[in-house]
């Protein structure tokens, strides 16, 4: 494993009198780990292969200052969501997230996030991004990273001016945070990829090829359905349907099978049907006794649900932004 923290990149200390601006076209990086290295050339080798072509090759280097690219443990593939590329592109940033969801515990991973959605090893969620942080929403490439976040250090006391890598001047607010210390995890010293996960990369390049590829319309449901289908040795057939959960007002939740929830506040007439027109849609996860629910955010607030009371047909929960929640099975 590696560190990499402020004193190291910079030759000085992360503090209010530190030298201003900070110039990150001279910060000091460690080279790519191992793993990191494997994969680019992997990835590298996807068009030869039949994958669409990405809008820029695969990189390991990044913008910033201590960054998961700058431990040498993060890798940016470039499959743009609305851009160069279209849908085919679209389509196969998908299909790799799927990939890495469902080979994760093989590859070890630490962080992922690709349109709007973050990763870890646990579960999906929807990011609630700030628009005035550059790239925070990663929408023209899959960042993934072998980071240990747990032995990573993150301030949120002191802002500062630097000189970017193009040598604009920029400041940096102290609430937008930054890493000054990061270590990379066990997994990213393994140079080589599991072999499943390869051969599957493979596949999917040659179906492209073939034109049996269909993964255009993967939706945030498919992508908790590979969690799901990962990582869950019991049946989950106790959540699925329609509920109805009250905080201060009544809702009615559909829980699907593919791991997609949506919501509305007009009453199911017929049980046995799937929600048609929800106000709202997103994911859920099972896991460590509890249900969570991450919905798309709406007006830039993401609200986040934890139920507990699993394999019941009653569950109580609580909001990041509302009041606690009951919820009770539709029968």
């Amino acid at each position: 494993m590696a560190t990499q923290t402020w004193q190291n990149t910079f030759g000085f200390d992360f503090a209010p009198g530190m030298p201003q601006p900070i110039d990150l076209r001279r910060k000091k990086i460690l080279p790519a780990t191992p793993i990191i290295k494997a994969l680019k050339e992997l990835m590298d080798s996807a068009p030869s292969l039949g994958a669409p072509k990405p809008t820029g090759p695969a990189e390991v280097s990044g913008q910033g200052t201590v960054t998961p690219h700058n431990v040498g443990a993060a890798l940016d593939i470039r499959y743009h969501t609305s851009g160069p590329g279209g849908a085919a592109a679209r389509a196969f940033g998908y299909a790799l997230l799927t990939m890495f969801i469902r080979h994760r515990k093989a590859l070890g991973w630490g962080f992922m996030a690709y349109n709007n959605m973050e990763f870890s090893q646990a579960r999906p969620k929807v990011a609630s991004y700030d628009p005035a942080k550059p790239d925070n929403s990663h929408i023209d490439h899959i960042h993934i990273d072998w980071v240990d976040y747990a032995k990573s250090k993150r301030v949120n006391t002191l802002g500062y001016n630097y000189i970017d890598e193009q040598g604009a001047a920029r400041n940096k607010p102290a609430s937008h945070g930054q890493w000054v210390s990061m270590s990379t995890n066990a997994a990213a010293d393994s140079a080589a990829l599991p072999p499943e996960f390869v051969l599957q990369f493979q596949a999917r390049c040659a179906m492209v090829a073939w034109g049996t590829f269909d993964d255009e319309k993967t939706t945030r449901g498919d992508l908790s359905a590979a969690y799901h289908s990962a990582v869950n040795d019991f049946d989950n057939a106790w959540l699925y349907g329609w509920w109805s959960v009250v905080d201060t007002k009544q809702y009615y939740y559909y829980f699907d099978r593919d791991g997609s929830v949506g919501y509305t506040q007009v009453k199911p007439v017929n049980l046995s049907k799937p929600i048609l027109q929800p106000k709202n849609r997103g994911f859920y996860f099972v896991s460590l006794g509890q249900v969570t629910v991450s919905w798309v955010p709406v007006g830039g607030d993401a609200t986040e649900e934890v139920f507990s009371g699993l394999r019941t047909d009653s569950m109580s929960g609580a909001s990041n932004r509302f009041g606690p929640l009951t919820a009770d099975r539709m029968t």
